[in-house]
């Protein structure tokens, strides 16, 4: 079959849709994505087994502005080019990987018949920033989540919890399917001292890691005021930026942490797992700002995993699904600052415990990898297949 997958990115570091184009790709599948063009990337490019078009917009240079009514001249542009572009591709199945190309992806149906695949990677309309958002523009992505939810063809999102509120709010006959965010086997046999050597962290501490954006509702500050309750013995990297990295930089400072608190840029995704395996303890102490987050299920707490480092996160329900059932950390009240700091204590410290969470660590990666979970989706598209060849 042609599949198009539509994305509202640049197509650089959405690993999610990688997998899936390569899965479908190696499937025998002609995949093709539509992205958005950026300064310095290619606008076609060749992964193998998927092809990707990254659609140059004239308003996008043009006009700079984020002003809402700029940024819906960029959109019709966007939902212009898309439509041409499947004009000529003709695909048999439109696979949309958020809320915002759903227009879209309705107008490739109507005119060209083709099966629509929604992908809802976030609970759309109840996002922290859509929340806070004109009601206007908060009432048409909530329109466009309905209508993407119970008119495609098939329904796919990343957690149980979203999965279950589609059917509660949409009044579903069939449940969604779920495709969890997650990464590759890794074939990791020892720890790298990759951070420590960077970094000049000494063998006798122990690395807390965050890894990933820093921004609103992620708790990097949440971890960053954990830290004086910490044993000094225990340090803590951030790998990554985001637009609050100065407000966390200043806190450090306010906090007299600058000696047990260490930044480093992000990573490509071939070199993560060399970084990430590095630390002792990965944490993610995501805040509940937004129904969104309390039913995430991050794509960083099984890159954790498969670097075999145990990890400590929010008792959110998805996460603390994992956490308990593959006994791979603990999960905190992040709002509970002293209590999180002596579990953590606890944990960490004690190299016996480290040792059969560890242990527990191995094992869950060998079943929460992609090699398993992409069966989910190869089975769905199968039975799309099915109505082409009625």
């Amino acid at each position: 079959m042609k599949i198009l997958m539509i994305v509202q990115n640049d197509f650089v570091n959405d690993t999610r849709v990688f997998k899936e184009a390569k899965t479908l790709g190696q499937e025998g599948h002609t995949v093709q994505i539509l992205a958005l063009h950026s300064k310095d990337l290619c606008q076609n490019e060749s992964f193998g087994n998927f092809n990707v078009k990254r659609i140059i917009l004239k308003t996008r240079d043009k006009l700079s502005n984020r002003n809402r009514y700029i940024q819906a001249i960029k959109y019709l542009e966007f939902f212009k080019k898309c439509l041409d572009f499947a004009r000529k591709f003709n695909p048999d199945i439109i696979h949309c990987h958020d809320v915002y190309t759903v227009p879209i992806g309705f107008r490739i149906k109507r005119q060209l018949k083709s099966k629509l695949v929604y992908d809802s990677h976030e609970l759309w309309s109840r996002v922290h920033n859509v929340e806070s958002l004109p009601r206007i523009i908060s009432k048409i992505t909530k329109y466009f989540e309905k209508k993407a939810v119970t008119e495609s063809d098939t329904v796919i999102t990343v957690s149980d919890s979203i999965s279950n509120y589609f059917v509660k709010h949409y009044e579903l006959k069939n449940k969604p399917l779920v495709l969890r965010n997650i990464p590759n086997k890794n074939t990791l046999t020892n720890s790298s001292n990759l951070l420590r050597n960077k970094l000049n962290i000494s063998p006798e501490e122990k690395i807390i890691l965050y890894q990933g954006a820093v921004q609103v509702g992620r708790g990097v500050d949440k971890i960053i005021k954990l830290l004086p309750n910490l044993d000094s013995r225990i340090v803590l990297v951030i790998l990554g930026g985001g637009p609050l990295i100065d407000k966390i930089k200043d806190l450090v400072s306010s906090l007299d942490m600058n000696a047990r608190v260490f930044f480093h840029e992000s990573v490509n995704q071939e070199e993560l797992i060399d970084y990430t395996s590095s630390a002792d303890l990965g944490i993610h102490l995501m805040q509940n700002i937004c129904l969104n987050h309390y039913y995430a299920l991050p794509n960083k707490i099984f890159e954790y995993l498969q670097a075999g480092i145990p990890i400590v996160c929010s008792e959110f329900p998805e996460m603390r699904k994992i956490i308990e059932d593959y006994r791979v950390g603990m999960t905190v009240d992040p709002e509970k600052l002293e209590k999180t700091a002596k579990e953590v204590n606890s944990l960490i410290l004690d190299q016996e415990q480290m040792k059969l969470v560890k242990e527990k660590v191995r094992q869950a990666r060998q079943v929460l990898c992609w090699e398993n979970e992409q069966k989910i989706l190869v089975d769905a598209y199968n039975n799309l297949a099915k109505d082409f060849n009625k």
